[in-house]
Formats: C-alpha cells, sequence, structure tokens
C-alpha cells in the first residue's frame, strides 16, 4: 500500500506504466470535474470511477485480483482500514465481474485517514475496507483507478 499527497505523484508514476496517466487525468478533472460514473481511459487496461458517496458505519474489506485501486480524495474525509491479505478469512465469494472479494476483518487492521488531497494505492495483496465515517456519516467525493495488473 501507499498513501501520500497527490501532489507527491511523482515519485510513483514509474511504479506501473500506467499509473502516469491515472495521475494526468486527476489533474485534469480537478479542472473540469464529470458526472459520477465509470470512464475508460485506456479501455479495460485502465479506467476510473468517479465516486460521489455519503460515508458508512460498516463494510468489509475488500481485496482485487486484476486490479490495481489508485484511489484520490478530491472532498472530504473518510476512514480506512488496512491489512495484509494473507491469512484473511472471505466473507462471501469473489465476484469476476467486480474484481471483488470481501473479507471479514482480521486481527492486525490499522486505520488511517484519508482526507482531500491525498491519495493511495492498494495492490492484489493488500486488503482495505475505504469510505468508513469518521464520527458522523459525510459527504465525499473521490476518483477510484482500476490499474490492470502486468
Amino acid at each position: 500500500m501507499i498513501l501520500d499527497k497527490i501532489c507527491n505523484k511523482e515519485y510513483y508514476i514509474n511504479t506501473h506504466p500506467l499509473f502516469a496517466k491515472a495521475f494526468e487525468y486527476a489533474e485534469a478533472y480537478l479542472k473540469n470535474p464529470v458526472e459520477p460514473g465509470m470512464y475508460e481511459i485506456c479501455g479495460q487496461d485502465l479506467f476510473v470511477k468517479v465516486q460521489d458517496y455519503e460515508t458508512r458505519e460498516e463494510g468489509f474489506l475488500e481485496v482485487h485480483d486484476k486490479y490495481i485501486d489508485i484511489q484520490c480524495m478530491i472532498e472530504g474525509v473518510e476512514k480506512v482500514y488496512y491489512t495484509e491479505r494473507q491469512g484473511l478469512e472471505s466473507a462471501c465469494e469473489y465476484d469476476e465481474n467486480e474484481d471483488a472479494l470481501f473479507l471479514k476483518d482480521g486481527e492486525d487492521c490499522v486505520e488511517f485517514l484519508f482526507q482531500a488531497g491525498e491519495f493511495a494505492v492498494f495492490f492484489p495483496w493488500d486488503a482495505h475496507k475505504p469510505a468508513m465515517c469518521v464520527g458522523e456519516k459525510a459527504r465525499a467525493k473521490k476518483l477510484v483507478f482500476k490499474v490492470k495488473v502486468q
């Protein structure tokens, strides 16, 4: 997992051949926002989900096999739980279409506040539970890039 400020993106763009394109899109979005929805950037190799949502009180850890998540917080703040995937128990079957497997919480979860101007990268071995409320439920806007694992 990587957590940093979007202004430090240059340190990470060589992590994957498509990371630079994702961050370019994020910069363009900040200048010219689009409506919530899913937008292809490089076909199914790189696309983004523009999200406008209310944080929640409960949820499951999730992991993805085919895609790396780059989540960029645009507005608001949320709590995120994170731990390694290895050894966690499944809460349901893997959803091939959504590339999502939900897991039961592990004992070693750490939590962090995810705030506007920050990004987080979750690799297939990173179990994460995003969009959790900090105190009361609140509105948040986020870009969730799906970058195909190579």
